[in-house]
């Protein structure tokens, strides 16, 4: 009995322990059941402590907890120690201590200076007697790792730092001017000589925000680069001679010349100035393509020498084909003040033309580094040098020429036909496409401003709508404008223009200070061919008939009047006059006929002015005319004149028409008959007809009509137009309005 009741405690008192280490049930009387995938972190383990976990009891539901074990890796560390700093030619070390744990430490080895890992940042430059400062920073998995090193002011400077430091735009402030040459060299395959070395020499001098480059022997020109008031550069340049504004006055040219070299520019790329280069050829190596990237210093003559080499190409082992190898060489010296004191840059270029079976590099394979493989290889040496001129206190300082504000124009005179253009005048020219007026810029004030700096725009002025418009004329297309300006082949300061317009214009020539208003009046010219327009009778009335050329023929009646007047082409009408002379009549073999017709220069027919002739008997007559503008351009009428219809032709028969008013709408149809000495003409027109009696005067070529008998109503008439037509006519019952109806003949 004793035995049992010690058993039954002792159960009692697992199950007790069991409740404290998995807590927060609250009844002693459940055996806790997890599940192992269901615990949750509270408190995570470090390297020094447990953390805890909870979950809930799937019979109960109480939360539950449990501690956890240690996590070795989960360290707590502070900032990065520097153990060992490295250097230019060694290694060194970084630490972090866990807070946790000082015997917990993670080290880091931090690679040479020289390694393109760092990202380097110039803090402070070295001066003489000054130290620097410069930042390195290495990207690390857990923080990356940045330290700050000194750079002395005295002694050698690694090549980093002596480029960094020589490359920074405050270096720069210390150089007055610079000697230098971009010049090259050519080995043809199989020369280890070469051709003679070609010298390209290049000046620089450095003024406040100035900076004068002549550069004449390299690209043919002089430069003078300003940066003005606002901050904006602007620039000039001499070429051929001739001094113009710098469109491309790029801010980096404030720095220098854009130094490349000349074979290998699109490779390595352009720089402006000492600095961008230096420091652009640097980092071009630190990419180090060919992972053959050098560097050191040596002694020569009593002064370091900071030198740097790498090799680099384009296209890989399987894409050899127009594909090139450079071996870039840099070595220069550094002032007092550690700006650039000389710098030379040599680039020997070859390249691998497959198809031309010259094959110059290719990769060592066990090294996998592109090589040269053929020593007396077609190649290409390109050098740059470069000798720096500090500031002294004595200097005298460069001063810009030409100031931008200086060279605007204030005030000029215009000359046509070498006479000047005095203001309020009127210049007569001519207009059309055969004339071309020419005008020329003079006394351009003040004396040194320059028309090619401040350059000259030209518009043509009108007044559209009570406003000033003026519309540009386009010298690169030679665009004629809406209004028939066009300008083109300038030349200096002289430019050529044209109106085909005739009349009043004017013309704006505009500089940004300045501008002279020109009244020009164009005069009609002659057209290129005078064509002949005949106001011509037809069954709708009359209307003008332009011919196509200058002679044209037409057929009247005798005593029919000819109305006619001259035209010009449709491209000439805005500057070419239509006016005529010298009318004249002529015989079929141009001899002149003074009888048997009239003919009138000037005569007024509804309501506009033309000519006329009328013929009083048949024949062959020619109406010419000339141009007013010139005797050489005339034109001509062949004048076929006919007698006209017997009044047998015309009143016999059957005509038909369709009227439009009662009796109509409906087709009219009228029949002639002959009766004694005159005639009856019966009109039917729907459930109307009339018959009427027509007598026709052979003199006059009058029809007089009277009524017979029918539809009373109706009052039709019959007369014959100018063009002999038989025109049916009876009042419309509207007003006073009469219908006319040109009949046409019934042909069996």
């Amino acid at each position: 009995m004793k035995n049992k009741f010690i058993k039954i405690c002792a159960a009692i008192f697992v199950g007790v322990f069991s409740v404290a280490t998995v807590a927060g049930c609250g009844d002693e009387g459940c055996k806790h059941d997890v599940a192992e995938d269901s615990w949750a972190t509270v408190v995570p383990s470090t390297c020094s402590t447990k953390g805890t976990e909870e979950s809930y009891c799937g019979k109960c539901h109480k939360k539950v907890t449990r501690a956890k074990e240690l996590d070795p890796e989960n360290h707590e560390y502070g900032e990065w120690q520097i153990v060992t700093y490295p250097a230019e030619d060694s290694e060194g070390k970084a630490k972090k201590v866990c807070t946790l744990n000082s015997s917990h430490v993670h080290e880091e080895t931090l690679p040479e200076l020289t390694s393109a890992l760092y990202e380097y940042e110039l803090l402070k430059l070295p001066r003489p007697a000054t130290d620097g400062k410069a930042k390195y920073t290495i990207q690390n998995d857990i923080e990356d790792i940045v330290f700050e090193m000194d750079i002395k002011a005295e002694g050698t400077l690694s090549v980093r730092d002596a480029v960094m430091v020589a490359s920074d735009a405050e270096s720069h402030e210390f150089v007055r001017s610079i000697n230098s040459s971009m010049d090259y060299k050519h080995y043809a395959l199989g020369d280890a000589k070469g051709d003679a070395e070609v010298k390209k020499p290049i000046t620089v001098e450095f003024g406040d925000n100035y900076t004068h480059i002549e550069s004449s022997s390299y690209d043919e020109r002089e430069r003078w680069i300003a940066i003005d008031s606002d901050g904006e550069t602007y620039g000039f340049v001499k070429y051929e001679g001739v001094v113009s504004e710098d469109t491309g006055a790029s801010a980096g040219y404030i720095l220098g010349y854009n130094y490349h070299f000349f074979h290998a520019q699109d490779l390595i790329g352009w720089y402006y100035g000492t600095e961008a280069l230096l420091r652009g050829l640097y980092n071009y190596g630190l990419d180090d393509i060919n992972q053959d990237f050098t560097q050191g210093t040596k002694e020569e003559n009593g002064e370091t020498v900071y030198w740097f080499s790498y090799s680099t190409f384009t296209g890989g082992e399987d894409e050899l084909v127009d594909a090139y190898y450079l071996d870039i060489l840099v070595e220069f010296t550094l002032s007092e003040q550690y700006s650039v004191k000389t710098m030379t840059a040599s680039s020997d270029m070859c390249a691998n033309y497959v198809l031309d079976g010259n094959i110059s590099w290719g990769f060592d394979p066990d090294t996998g580094r592109a090589v040269i493989v053929d020593p007396l290889r077609k190649h290409y040496n390109d050098f740059i040098r470069i000798e720096q001129t500090l500031k002294k206190s004595n200097d005298v300082v460069p001063v810009n020429p030409y100031g931008k504000d200086d060279r605007f124009v204030t005030e000029f005179d215009v000359k046509f036909n070498n006479k000047v253009i005095e203001d309020g005048t009127v210049t007569k020219i001519n207009a059309g496409t055969l004339y071309s007026s020419q005008l020329t810029m003079a006394n351009v004030k003040p004396a040194a401003s320059s028309m090619v700096i401040d350059p000259p725009s030209f518009y043509h002025r009108q007044i559209i709508e009570g406003e000033v418009v003026d519309t540009r004329l386009d010298f690169d297309t030679g665009a004629v404008t809406d209004a028939g300006i066009m300008a083109y082949n300038p030349s200096g300061l002289t430019i050529s223009f044209r109106s085909n317009i005739a009349g009043p214009i004017q013309i704006v020539i505009k500089t940004a200070k300045y501008e002279k208003v020109l009244d020009f009046d164009c005069a009609y010219r002659a057209p290129s061919t005078l064509l002949p327009s005949v106001y011509q009778y037809s069954k709708i009335g009359y209307d003008w008939e332009v011919a196509t050329g200058s002679s044209v023929t037409k057929q009247i009646y005798v005593n029919q009047p000819l109305y006619f007047k001259a035209a010009v082409p449709n491209e000439e009408v805005t500057f070419a006059s239509p006016e005529y002379t010298g009318l004249g009549v002529f015989d079929s073999s141009y001899n002149e006929i003074s009888s048997g017709y009239t003919l009138s220069e000037k005569t007024t027919f509804q309501n506009q002015e033309m000519s006329m002739f009328v013929a009083t008997k048949p024949g062959t007559y020619i109406v010419a005319f000339d141009s007013t503008k010139s005797s050489t351009v005339s034109a001509e009428i062949v004048v076929n004149v006919v007698n006209p219809p017997a009044e047998d032709t015309i009143l016999t028969g059957s005509y038909t028409g369709r009227l439009k008013y009662s009796p109509g709408p409906d087709n009219a149809t009228v029949t002639f008959e002959k009766v004694d000495n005159y005639y009856t003409a019966t009109i039917v027109c729907a459930d109307s007809t009339t018959t009427i009696k027509c007598v026709f005067d052979s003199a006059t070529t009058k029809i007089t009509t009277e009524y017979l008998s029918g539809d009373v109503t109706s009052k039709f008439s019959l007369y014959l137009n100018e063009a002999y037509d038989l025109v049916l006519s009876h009042p419309t019952g509207l007003d006073d309005e009469v219908e006319n109806v040109i009949l046409t003949k019934v042909t069996t």
